[in-house]
């Protein structure tokens, strides 16, 4: 049983390979932000940063047709998969 129980257990998957593990008891995101963020990281993933501010302005840029509320979820999502990578590579 012991700590699988109480949280459960993802991997973060772009181009095909697992970054990390993730012991997460944290934040809902449905399905929809996740599909499209990592299609977004997938496409143009020099072009975000570890800053939720400059990955917003990204997707402005972009012209990526959502309402305001779901592309600053996508810019929030972005931003923890930058960071999970960022912390994978070091």
């Amino acid at each position: 049983m012991g700590i699988f129980n109480t949280t459960r257990v993802f991997h973060i998957r772009t181009k095909a390979r697992i970054i990390a593990p993730v012991f997460s008891m944290g934040k809902v995101r449905t399905e929809m932000v996740k599909r499209i963020s990592l299609d977004l990281v997938d496409r143009y993933e020099k072009s975000f940063t570890t800053e939720f501010e400059q990955n917003k302005q990204f997707l402005k840029e972009i012209e990526l047709d959502v309402s305001k509320k779901l592309r600053n979820r996508i810019a929030g999502y972005v931003t923890v998969l930058m960071k999970i990578e960022e912390t994978a590579e070091i």
